[in-house]
């Protein structure tokens, strides 16, 4: 039985924790989001600065992309540029700029998503 616990602290790992950076499969370099009829595929993607997002707008249904947090705001510094009503159609966008950018369809209210871009 000690060896259990034994086992299960050589797992952890050692090193301080303080500097360990997080796994590499959390940011990725590039990643989709499609559309569903009033709501994002996935609440929140992480990219990798310089990453980019695939927007998939399928179905037949007029989406947009704004990346603001509303669409009156000025764009956020480092977006990359707003999508405009998009019909089965594949657009991309990078995200070069560390930081959160939401991802509003003003299309249909309450469809959003974000994506966390991280060094």
């Amino acid at each position: 039985m000690l060896l259990a616990p034994l086992a299960l602290v050589a797992a952890c790992g050692g090193g301080d924790k303080g500097t360990q950076e997080p796994p590499s499969t959390t940011a990725v370099l590039v990643d989709t989001l499609f559309t569903f009829p009033s709501q994002w595929s996935s609440p929140q993607l992480t990219l990798k600065a310089g990453g980019t997002v695939v927007f998939m707008f399928e179905g037949g249904i007029a989406h947009n992309a704004i990346f603001r947090l509303n669409p009156g705001n000025p764009p956020l510094a480092g977006a990359p540029a707003d999508i405009p009503p998009t019909v089965n159609a594949v657009v991309r966008r990078t995200f070069a700029t560390v930081g959160t950018f939401p991802v509003n369809c003003t299309i249909h209210p309450g469809m959003v998503s974000e994506v966390v871009v991280v060094p």
